[in-house]
C-alpha cells in the first residue's frame, strides 16, 4: 500500500535503504540498517515556553538549499519561505556551485551525499572562489558517521545539521550564523496574564467539500496529493494560506493523524 513508499522515503532520509525478501506462499520481510551515535547519557532540562516565530526583522536573507531529494528541499523551503527568507534550490553539488556563484546567497544548506557532485566537493569549490568569501555553509546530512561531520567541516562547512531535520535546530543555526532577530507571534493574555493557547480553529479552514477530500486522503496516507490540494487551496483564496501552510508542514512530516485532527472541525 501507500505505507511502503512513505517508509522507503523516511528510511532514505535517514541515510539507509529499505530491503525486501519475499518467498512465494509465505510472505515478505522488510528491513533496513541504521548506524546511530551512542547515547552518552540523558539530562532533563527545564525549558522556557517556546514562542512561535513568524518572520525575521530587517532585510530579506537569502538561502540556497542543495539536495538531490525533492522532499528534503521542499521541507526546508516550506519552513523558511513563510518566515520571509528568499530560498533558492539546487539538485546536486554542481548546480549548487553554479547557483551559489551566480546568486551569492548568505547561507547554503548543503546535503553531503548527492549524484554528479557531492556536498564535500561543492563546498571545497565554493571556498576556493573569491566571490563568496563569507558565505555560511551548513552541512545537512542523514549520515551518522562522525567522519562525515568532521570531513564536512574540513571541506569548509561552518556547521552540521543531522537529518531528519528539526525545525528548532535549523532556526537556531541560522540565528547563530546570521545574527538574526526574530519576529514572534503576539500571544493574547488572560486575566492572569498567561498566554491563551493557540488553537487550529483560529485558522480559516477549507470548504466542506475540500475538507472531506483532504480527510479521505489523510485516511489513505496520500501525503503527495494532500500537498497538491494545499497548493490549490492557496490559489482559491489567500485567506486559506495559513491553513495550507500548516497542512503542508504536517504532510511533509507524514503526520497523517494530526492532519485528520486539523481537518475534522471543517467537515460539517
Amino acid at each position: 500500500g501507500l505505507g511502503l513508499p512513505i517508509s522507503k522515503k523516511l528510511v532514505e532520509m535517514m541515510g539507509s535503504t529499505l530491503n525486501v525478501k519475499s518467498q512465494l506462499g509465505k510472505g515478505s520481510v522488510f528491513w533496513f540498517d541504521l548506524v546511530l551515535p551512542e547515547v552518552e547519557g540523558w539530562q532533563l532540562v527545564d525549558k522556557a515556553p517556546e514562542r512561535t516565530i513568524k518572520g525575521i526583522k530587517g532585510k530579506v536573507r537569502s538561502v540556497l538549499v542543495v539536495d538531490d531529494k525533492e522532499i528534503n528541499r521542499a521541507l526546508l523551503v516550506n519552513l523558511l519561505s513563510p518566515l520571509g527568507f528568499n530560498v533558492r534550490e539546487a539538485v546536486n553539488g554542481k548546480q549548487g556551485v553554479e547557483r551559489a556563484l551566480a546568486e551569492q546567497p548568505e547561507v547554503i544548506l548543503m546535503d553531503l551525499i548527492m549524484p554528479v557532485m557531492d556536498g564535500f566537493e561543492a563546498t571545497r569549490q565554493i571556498r576556493q572562489s573569491a566571490q563568496l568569501p563569507e558565505v555560511v555553509i551548513i552541512a545537512v546530512s542523514a549520515s551518522a558517521f562522525k567522519e562525515h561531520r568532521e570531513d564536512s567541516l574540513a571541506a569548509g562547512c561552518n556547521d552540521f545539521i543531522s537529518k531528519p531535520v528539526q525545525t528548532n535546530e535549523v532556526l537556531e543555526k541560522l540565528h547563530e550564523h546570521l545574527g538574526l532577530e526574530w519576529i514572534y507571534e503576539a500571544e493574547p493574555l488572560t486575566s492572569d496574564n498567561e498566554p491563551v493557547p493557540k488553537t487550529e480553529q483560529s485558522l480559516v479552514g477549507p470548504p466542506v467539500n475540500v475538507a472531506k477530500i483532504l480527510y479521505d486522503l489523510a485516511m489513505r496516507g496520500n501525503v503527495e496529493s494532500i500537498i497538491e490540494q494545499a497548493h490549490q487551496l492557496e490559489k482559491i483564496d489567500k485567506k486559506f494560506g495559513p491553513f495550507a501552510a500548516k497542512l503542508r508542514q504536517l504532510a511533509d512530516e507524514f503526520q497523517t493523524r494530526k492532519i485528520r485532527e486539523l481537518i475534522k472541525p471543517y467537515l460539517n
